[in-house]
């Protein structure tokens, strides 16, 4: 069973309707748990964009519910507001977030087993630029895209400059007006082997080092929080069977810098 994505009234299997989606934008009204015509219940759950940890983690998540009788929805929306407006309660989740989502948004309710890991990563233009660590990028200029909470976090005090999109930040290192970007190792990756397709200048990126591996975490709102025990047993299941770990090893593939 595949994801769909819903957008204004909109349905469309992931990779089919991106260009129904930026015409569209977010949806205006609210978007709670429903019944599909089968009977069963349809919960939406926001990410911002197609990328190696979206797919994947739909994928995992798509298998629990299913055998909970729930369908799962996927909608794309802004990164920096998916959170705010999960919390109010016109979405129903958020695909996935790293811990501590909770404690800035209280209406946020954090599924406990993990979903998988997300690396934080480093990319680079000069040779010398090699941080091994969110202190070592104290003394450089970083670019990141706004709204991830770990990379604000893990930067809070730096010279960071945040960008409404990850191209924009990799545009502005290419230009040399920040030393390095920092992003999902897998996320940066396959955006970056689609800029090189189109510009040659951003083959001179590369990947300088892995800053940080964090558990990712489905989120619920509150109102959905009966459903948490039911759906931990079975990521518990996917997770003992070697499901999940099946889902990540092909998701490595489409998140490799080098292809």
């Amino acid at each position: 069973m595949r994801e769909a994505i819903v957008a204004g009234g909109l349905a469309c299997r992931i990779g089919q309707c991106l260009l129904g989606l930026l015409l569209l934008g977010p949806a205006a009204s609210p978007v709670q748990a429903e019944e599909t015509a089968a009977g069963t219940k349809r919960l939406t759950f926001l990410d911002h964009e197609s990328n190696p940890l979206q797919r994947a983690t739909a994928e995992i998540l798509t298998s629990a519910y299913e055998r909970m009788s729930i369908e799962v929805v996927v909608e794309f929306f802004p990164l920096r507001r998916s959170a705010a407006v999960v919390n109010a309660g016109q979405y129903d989740g958020e695909l996935f977030r790293v811990a501590g989502a909770e404690k800035k948004f209280p209406n946020l309710r954090m599924v406990p087993t993990p979903l998988g890991e997300n690396d934080f990563a480093a990319f680079a233009v000069r040779a010398e630029v090699k941080p091994t660590s969110w202190a070592s990028l104290q003394p450089l200029r970083v670019g990141a895209q706004l709204g991830v909470m770990q990379v604000e976090k893990r930067t809070q005090g730096m010279n960071v400059v945040f960008e409404p999109t990850l191209d924009s930040a990799f545009k502005l290192l290419k230009l040399g007006q920040v030393d390095v970007v920092v992003a999902s190792r897998m996320t940066a990756c396959e955006h970056l082997v689609r800029l090189r397709g189109s510009d040659a200048g951003y083959a001179g990126i590369r990947e300088v080092g892995v800053l940080e591996s964090v558990p990712i975490y489905h989120y619920l709102n509150a109102n959905h929080a009966d459903l948490i025990p039911r759906l931990d047993e079975e990521l518990k299941r996917l997770t003992s069977n070697g499901y999940i770990a099946a889902v990540w090893r092909k998701a490595s593939i489409s998140g490799r810098c080098e292809r």
